[in-house]
């Protein structure tokens, strides 16, 4: 046996599985209050510098808030929030990330990192959100939108495992329909004019939500999204309001999320899903 022939492949194959392990990994940037990960049915404490990986659930409690970090993006979960990493690639041309938003408010800030292009996607039962270079806020049923763009779809027409590379989607009721479609967006600055197509190609054509304007699945029926509006200079004040406090009137302050959380609106729990929890929630003219 040539040993030195089998030492050089067990070195490439050591660095080929450390790249793997690398890639479907993000950083806790920060946790306050009580902050967990499901692991092997066992919700785990999770701290500041901790690593955590694709497929995993991460939980936040009441006046409670994490900040994630995958490559160049940063994912601000809010008090009351859950969301399971569904994806977390890279390559040598992008950086993919899909997240499903179970319940909560998660305020995501999306940038480029080591001259790569970006596909990141929020979705919950409701509506699926894919963004290019951007900010934005998703929560229940309201998609906001503070720069870039937002490309905004009826989660009824999207197929997870098709559409957005997801292998193991958290609501776990799709299967693969053929290739899966290349979601990588077109290069280039957002403007008033780009269509959701050249957000995400791989998603039905949707609703274009950009900075300032906001849309909503008032519908529950429909599930279509509402034409954006445009909140002007308020938008990130007005928008917090009612989001992340389900469990009583208190407001809460979340430090990063340049938002303060009060009882202006009222929020409330319906509809089920199998190991899901949707939140609707009212907003008061």
């Amino acid at each position: 046996m040539n040993f030195s022939v089998l030492r050089k492949s067990l070195g490439v194959l050591f660095v080929l599985c450390s790249a793997a392990l690398y890639a479907n990994t993000a950083t806790v940037v920060s946790a306050v209050g009580k902050v967990e990960v499901s692991r092997n049915n066992v919700w785990v404490a999770l701290t500041e510098n901790e690593v955590v990986r694709e497929g995993e659930v991460i939980s936040t409690g009441f006046k409670s808030e994490a900040i994630i970090k995958y490559k160049g993006s940063v994912m601000k979960l809010g008090p009351l929030t859950r969301i399971t990493l569904e994806k977390l690639a890279t390559s040598d041309t992008k950086d993919d990330v899909s997240v499903f938003l179970n319940t909560g408010a998660v305020r995501s800030t999306v940038n480029h990192s080591e001259n790569k292009r970006v596909s990141y996607t929020v979705r919950n039962p409701i509506a699926v959100a894919s963004v290019r270079g951007t900010e934005f806020i998703f929560a229940g049923n309201e998609i906001r939108c503070f720069d870039g763009a937002v490309a905004v779809v009826p989660a009824r027409l999207v197929n997870p495992v098709r559409d957005l590379g997801i292998s193991k989607p958290a609501d776990r009721e799709y299967e693969s329909e053929g290739n899966v479609k290349d979601n990588l967006p077109a290069e280039g600055s957002s403007t008033p004019f780009t269509s959701s197509s050249d957000i995400n190609p791989a998603l039905p054509k949707g609703v274009l939500v950009s900075a300032g304007q906001s849309t909503n699945f008032s519908d529950s029926t429909s599930a279509r999204p509402s034409k954006p509006i445009t909140a002007g200079s308020t938008a990130r004040n007005d928008f917090s309001k009612g989001v992340a406090s389900l469990a009583d009137s208190e407001g809460v302050n979340i430090s990063g999320l340049e938002s303060n959380i009060s009882s202006s609106s009222s929020g409330s729990a319906s509809g089920t899903m199998p190991g899901n929890v949707i939140v609707n929630i009212e907003w008061e003219e």
